[in-house]
């Protein structure tokens, strides 16, 4: 069900249903918590959605970037050096650092993101994979 939940929470979010959005995912987060340990795949992915996307769109970038960092170490912890997830999170941070203006972190963050997919996919496989 909390699935469910997280799901309904990103589709109000590409609706532009921003307010909704925000309460479906705090909703997913919050059963999840209650039933995981807080280094689970599905709090991660909905922390990552919730506050780093969501925020984004809401133009609360130093929260934004808080997020995405604390995330990435929760994620760094929680999952195998080569999870598509831990990159997708990358990917997020490195688009903010891009969107303020930081080209030098960007540049950094991406090749980041580039190896660790490389590694876990194939350089081969890399263009199947869309975040």
């Amino acid at each position: 069900m909390l699935d469910i939940v997280n799901n309904l929470g990103i589709l109000y979010k590409h609706q532009g249903k921003l307010i909704e959005a925000k309460q479906m995912l705090q909703r997913a987060l919050k059963g999840f918590k209650k039933t995981l340990k807080p280094d689970y795949i599905s709090i991660l992915n909905i922390v990552n959605n919730l506050l780093g996307i969501l925020y984004k769109e809401q133009g609360k970038l130093i929260e934004t970037k808080q997020i995405y960092q604390q995330t990435l170490q929760d994620s760094e912890k929680a999952l195998d050096a080569d999870y598509i997830l831990m990159f997708s999170i990358i990917v997020n941070l490195a688009s903010l650092y891009k969107n303020q203006g930081q080209l030098a972190e960007t540049g950094q963050i991406y090749q980041r993101a580039l190896y660790g997919f490389e590694n876990a996919l194939g350089a081969e496989n890399i263009t199947t994979y869309v975040t």
